[in-house]
């Protein structure tokens, strides 16, 4: 967590725009100062929070 906000969730269901939600991880990434041009340990690290953000149907 940033200390503001946690970061979006998807779960793969019908209603859910994938599109808006990876505007809203980027979102969450450049408000907690995760930027994936800075260097390789950052982009390793915004992965692994993409993988945790994806549940249910969307983690298969």
């Amino acid at each position: 967590r940033n200390g503001r906000y946690a970061p979006p969730l998807f779960y793969g269901k019908a209603g859910e725009d994938p599109e808006e939600w990876i505007r809203n991880f980027r979102q969450y990434c450049e408000a907690s100062g995760l930027d994936p041009l800075a260097d390789t340990r950052t982009r390793v690290r915004i992965h692994g929070l993409f993988k945790t953000c994806l549940r249910d149907d969307a983690k298969d």
